[in-house]
């Protein structure tokens, strides 16, 4: 990736005349999660950059080839976006991003075709969604989600009486898988623990996943398989 060394070595050398400070450091550029395309030609990137009014980085999706050419930048939320997963065809990618403004919206995932143009919603779900896995044969994408809270929680925090002990207002995180074709969601797993982890089999009709389980006060924490 020459394009982005010699983008990182002229953000260092701009500096040059004085020693850096960590506010300098801080608004260097940052490139992390680099996803290769299924046919090794392409490669997809975060690049995020230090947003002092919103007191966060804020990421963006590039894309690339391999030889260092063809740079273009895929993405341009205000709210950014992370997660780019490449379709097993290679010819679109689904991330996950923020849109809008209602103070319920959460990070959903979007699709995009790799030539470009608008992005589309896939998911509506009720809490944010993380950990997006393409199955095989495209048809599917996997996520993990927290469970929503229940309205008892919703109104107890409406009216600011959501006092609780440590670690009560807990809530699971469990696995999800949403059709391509249709935005059908199913829920693949629940109960009183979080999947933390999870990998799904080659023909993808089977996940493996790791769970914490959350006991009762004073109890250890333990992990299984599943």
């Amino acid at each position: 990736m020459r394009k982005l060394t010699l983008l990182f070595v002229l953000a260092f050398g701009a500096y040059g005349q004085r020693p850096m400070t960590l506010v300098d450091v801080m608004n260097v550029p940052q490139v992390s999660d680099p996803q290769i395309a299924p046919d090794g030609k392409q490669v997809l990137f975060v690049e995020s950059e230090a947003n002092w009014k919103a007191n966060r980085r804020i990421g963006h999706i590039w894309k690339i080839n391999v030889d260092g050419s063809g740079l273009m930048q895929m993405t341009s939320g205000a709210d950014g976006e992370n997660s780019p997963r490449w379709s097993p065809d290679g010819k679109s990618i689904a991330f996950i991003a923020k849109r809008g403004t209602e103070p319920e919206a959460v990070a959903q995932i979007f699709l995009l075709s790799i030539a470009g143009g608008e992005a589309r919603a896939l998911t509506t779900h009720a809490t944010a969604v993380s950990n997006v896995k393409w199955s095989p044969d495209g048809s599917i994408l996997y996520f993990r989600a927290a469970d929503a809270k229940s309205e008892e929680q919703k109104y107890r925090e409406k009216l600011k009486d959501d006092v609780f002990m440590f670690d009560e207002d807990y809530q699971q995180q469990h696995l999800w898988s949403v059709s391509i074709a249709n935005k059908a969601e199913h829920r693949i797993t629940q109960g009183d623990y979080s999947v933390i982890a999870y990998e799904l089999s080659d023909d993808g009709k089977r996940s493996r996943f790791i769970a914490l389980l959350r006991l009762s006060w004073g109890s250890p924490i333990k992990a299984k398989c599943g």
